[in-house]
């Protein structure tokens, strides 16, 4: 399975004939990407938290101003990923910038389907809150 990174920006000019299924993160409170129609595009999976490293800002947990990602959202990204791998052999990770937490959620899929994460490291700077708690609920079975 392939995994792409995209910002808002890049989302907006993505084309492509290969059917994909999108996962699509948000601030809370922000606007957000308009995507525009593409038949290729299966189903999207949105999803509203802050660009924060829970292990690097614990004051953050207990600040109810931020939404820090989670195990809920962890697992609905596993379900979504999942429900879908026999539809797709293209999942599509896009953030507003494209490069932490869309990346923390690519290279952790990666690293789960493809045994590789590397790319992600090398070429962005995943989100480790995300990329951990994603693979912790994977390898404990939460789903």
């Amino acid at each position: 399975m392939r995994f792409f990174v995209k910002s808002e920006r890049e989302i907006q000019e993505f084309v492509t004939n290969e059917p994909h299924i999108l996962i699509s993160i948000k601030s809370p409170k922000s606007k957000g990407v308009d995507l525009f129609h593409l038949n290729s595009r299966i189903i999207t999976l949105f999803l509203e938290f802050h660009d924060f490293d829970g292990d690097r800002y614990p004051k953050l947990k207990a600040n109810k101003e931020y939404v820090l990602f989670n195990k809920k959202q962890a697992i609905q990204i596993l379900k979504f990923v999942k429900d879908n791998e026999n539809r797709v052999d293209l999942v599509v990770c896009q953030c507003e910038a494209g490069i932490s937490r869309s990346a923390g959620v690519a290279g952790a899929l990666s690293k789960i389907y493809n045994n590789d994460d590397m790319f992600y490291f090398k070429k962005y700077v995943p989100n480790k809150y995300v990329y951990r708690t994603i693979l912790n609920c994977y390898y404990k079975k939460d789903i």
